[in-house]
């Protein structure tokens, strides 16, 4: 017997017999059925307002195999391939186009895609199409791609002098934007101010922010995904510095860390006794979803005139170490809200400041509301911090025909006029208490018809409210007046 026929033919038969096992087991494994299709849980990827240059969050699609084996997906394939404004990544790899993916039976797969939108000198609004197309045996199915983009202008760790901001374009403003001392920057109506995260308004000499009632200035995060509507710290805030100043009027502030601080935190004793007042007058304007305060305000002016206060993780209003505050029919209040978690007091005032362990007794606070409404969930929404108040100076506070919730016991406390010191005809925690508003946990902060805010106040030069409406002999607190 010729032994090497016989080794040759049984290695050629172990070949053969292992050709069509793995034949038979990629068969058994994978389908290759022409009427296989994958299912998507979505036709369209939609990518909510991209600014140019800047880029967007990373939107995922999932893909399902609903058969009961595996599926090889030949393609999946970017249309507009390399020149696309869109990238893909699929199981870890990037790229307009990846080949041979497999799905398990009764599985699913994730493709993560993101876009990014160069600068064009067009001032209007534009989409960005294109689509994902996959190839399984044979069959060819794709998701669209849609991203509304748009120009704007762009300032990044710049000093900005004697500007105006137009409303042609937004802007969208990186990092640290400083207002010189003798300088100024206007920001008239109608003007949209995006903020990227950590981004920071200092103000060293004057902002004038000129609105209207129908076109307002608005301020809030970059990100347009539903997911960050109204979330709180996506940038920091304004920040007035001493000696400097700011008339607001129709802004809306949104989505910061710190709403407007009024004399910059004390980082140091020199800027304690920095005797230079920063001044605030804002009319007409809401600040609200604030990580901090809504309004801190530091040995400084504030004058708030038809404002809206609301939804702060800490305290909406402080005002510490002396200064004059004045607020006339302001809507002031937080019930913890979407990402909100309210447990301090809406108001907080202190005659001191601290720095470290160091504790400075600041000059004489005046602090006065009229025809305004502080209230919240908590029982507690004012604090009175008159620490080492022997040492300093008495806290002088007056609330005239305001509505408030609080327990201290408002009876014991006289009022004078010429100290300007105490409670006035004020409605302290109203048994009516759902029917204040509208919709407190929609922030719709009109008067309920049942409102006890209604025909309590009194007169004042103040003949409009915040929405122009005008304001009868006998007007109602905070800053709507009701509306049959």
């Amino acid at each position: 017997m010729n032994f090497r026929n016989i080794s040759a033919y049984t290695t050629f038969s172990i070949i053969l017999l292992g050709i069509i096992l793995l034949n038979a087991c990629t068969q058994e494994r994978f389908t290759d059925s022409p009427s296989v299709t994958l299912r998507f849980e979505t036709d369209t990827i939609t990518f909510d307002t991209i600014f140019t240059a800047v880029g967007s969050t990373t939107n995922f699609l999932k893909i399902y195999n609903d058969e009961s084996q595996a599926v090889i997906v030949s393609s999946i394939n970017i249309g507009g391939g390399d020149n696309s404004f869109y990238r893909m990544n699929v199981n870890g790899t990037p790229g307009s186009s990846v080949s041979d993916v497999e799905i398990g039976a009764n599985d699913s797969l994730y493709v993560f895609v993101e876009t990014t939108i160069d600068p064009t000198d067009e001032n209007t609004p534009f989409l960005i199409t294109d689509s994902l197309v996959f190839e399984t045996n044979g069959n060819f199915q794709k998701v669209d791609l849609v991203a509304y983009g748009q120009n704007a202008n762009y300032f990044s760790n710049v000093a900005i002098c004697d500007e105006v901001f137009t409303n042609e374009k937004p802007y969208l403003l990186y990092n640290d934007i400083i207002i010189p001392d003798t300088c100024t920057l206007t920001i008239k109506e109608g003007v949209r101010l995006f903020m990227h995260p950590n981004s920071n308004i200092y103000v060293l000499g004057t902002l004038l922010i000129e609105g209207t009632k129908d076109s307002i200035v608005t301020f809030q995060g970059d990100r347009l995904e539903d997911y960050f509507d109204d979330l709180v710290a996506q940038w920091n805030g304004i920040y007035l510095l001493r000696g400097s100043n700011a008339n607001v009027n129709y802004a809306e502030i949104n989505e910061s860390k710190d709403g407007i601080t009024v004399g910059f935190p004390f980082i140091s004793e020199e800027e304690i006794l920095d005797n230079r007042t920063p001044v605030l007058n804002i009319t007409n304007s809401s600040i609200k979803n604030c990580l901090s305060r809504n309004i801190l305000g530091l040995r400084a002016e504030i004058n708030a005139t038809n404002c809206l206060f609301t939804n702060s993780s800490l305290y909406n209003l402080e005002v510490a170490n002396g200064g004059t505050y004045n607020f006339k029919h302001c809507t002031v209040a937080n019930y913890g809200v979407g990402s909100i978690s309210h447990r301090d007091p809406i108001l907080r005032m202190a005659n001191y400041a601290r720095l470290g362990d160091a504790i400075f007794i600041g000059e004489q606070m005046n602090l006065n509301f009229e025809n305004s409404i502080i209230h919240g969930s908590e029982d507690e929404e004012i604090f009175i911090d008159d620490h080492s108040v022997e040492e300093g100076f008495p806290i002088n506070y007056n609330f005239n025909h305001c509505l408030l919730k609080t327990e201290l016991n408002t009876d014991s406390i006289g009022y004078n006029e010429i100290e300007n010191f105490g409670f006035n005809n004020c409605i302290i925690n109203p048994i009516a208490a759902d029917t204040l508003f509208i919709s407190k946990f929609e922030n719709d902060f009109h008067l309920n018809n049942e409102s006890p805010a209604i025909n309590a106040g009194f007169s004042s030069s103040i003949l409009f409210d915040i929405e122009q409406n005008l304001r009868d002999e006998q007007p109602d607190l905070g800053c709507y007046e009701f509306m049959e």
